[in-house]
């Protein structure tokens, strides 16, 4: 039921997926005042791997600091066939080695809570009724 709706949205979004990269990039974090320091400086850059909810497929989360270099800056991409449209995350927050986020999809808010250890940041999305686990990795 999932799979003929994830199709037509990331048929219609792969266009645009380029042009949403392309500006994101062009917008670097700042480095200036509010550096983050210790585990949120970690956090800095892309992360990639998986998430399994009623279908498999790939997430990739673009992390950065806004223009004052003061609150965060988030992109969240999921594909399955091809990529869903980037979806700005709201409310990111980092508390010691546990990360939070709230963003919307297909007209649901839904909630992400995960940990990091290293490398690696491993978590859960509730989106109503249902539950996203991801696995991802930090980019080099």
């Amino acid at each position: 039921m999932l799979a003929p709706l994830v199709r037509a949205v990331a048929h219609a979004a792969s266009i645009s997926v380029l042009g949403a990269t392309v500006a994101f990039a062009q917008h670097p974090p700042s480095a200036q005042a509010h550096a983050p320091s210790g585990d949120q400086a970690t956090l800095l850059g892309t992360w990639a791997g998986s998430f399994v909810m009623e279908v498999n497929g790939g997430m990739e989360l673009l992390v950065a600091r806004d223009s004052t270099g003061a609150g965060w800056r988030v992109r969240m991409q999921l594909m399955v066939d091809h990529p869903f449209p980037p979806v700005d995350v709201r409310d990111f927050k980092v508390d010691g080695k546990t990360v939070t986020w709230l963003s919307d999809l297909m007209g649901t808010t839904c909630k992400a809570k995960a940990v990091l250890e290293g490398n690696t940041m491993k978590g859960d999305m509730v989106c109503d009724a249902r539950t996203l686990s991801f696995d991802l990795t930090k980019k080099a």
